[in-house]
């Protein structure tokens, strides 16, 4: 029989471990709320609540001889980014089809989310 609980916890560990140590940086997740009309466009305009989260950046730029074979089963292409989240800081669930339309600001430079990718409920490969 297969011990989920016992591989969670070691798994759990260890990413603890990568984000305690430093290995992370800090982002704004941008929730989407909702949208509103602004007069001054004509047209509704999303609203966001904004997280500050701790991620590890997978790799930016996956040259063309690098994709692994799991970034490749996620549907990862080169040139895009991964962020890796701990499940339990996410603001949203990762289910939730919303997420795609969430948005993740790194260094000034806003990202849509492409695709969100639960581990057990220990991580989530965010790709954008």
């Amino acid at each position: 029989m297969f011990d989920y609980s016992r591989i969670k916890k070691y798994a759990s560990a260890a990413i603890n471990q990568l984000f305690k140590n430093g290995y992370t940086r800090k982002v704004i997740y941008k929730k989407l709320t909702g949208s509103s009309f602004d007069p001054s466009v004509g047209a509704n305009v999303n609203t966001y609540e904004n997280y500050e989260i701790d991620v590890m950046l997978g790799d930016t730029v996956l040259k063309t001889s690098g994709t692994s074979s799991v970034l490749k089963a996620i549907g990862f292409s080169a040139g895009e980014r991964l962020y890796i989240v701990k499940y339990d800081e996410l603001p949203r669930n990762p289910l939730d089809q919303t997420i795609l339309k969430d948005k993740i600001v790194d260094n000034d430079v806003e990202f849509a989310i492409k695709n969100a990718t639960p581990v057990f409920d220990i991580l989530v490969y965010l790709q954008v």
